[in-house]
């Protein structure tokens, strides 16, 4: 990676453009509600699980949106 004297990007700017490139790529979190909603009369042991993975996937895709705005502000 070249220096800012010699033309290139600074650092910080590499870093402000990976992470602004991967929150334009995180993908929305589940509508869990909505989903409990669809399968609430039809609620197998494998929809319970599907609903505790997504509430899981939720949390991560907020933490992960969240690291990456405070990486962003520094």
């Amino acid at each position: 990676m070249e220096s800012e004297a010699s033309g290139g990007i600074s650092r910080d700017d590499f870093i402000d453009n990976v992470a602004a490139g991967i929150l334009e790529k995180l993908p929305v979190a589940f509508e869990t509600w909505r989903i409990k909603k669809q399968l609430q009369m039809s609620l197998t042991p494998t929809g319970v699980v599907l609903l505790q993975e997504l509430d899981r996937f939720n949390l991560l895709v907020i933490r992960i949106k969240k690291t990456l705005e405070l990486l962003r502000k520094n």
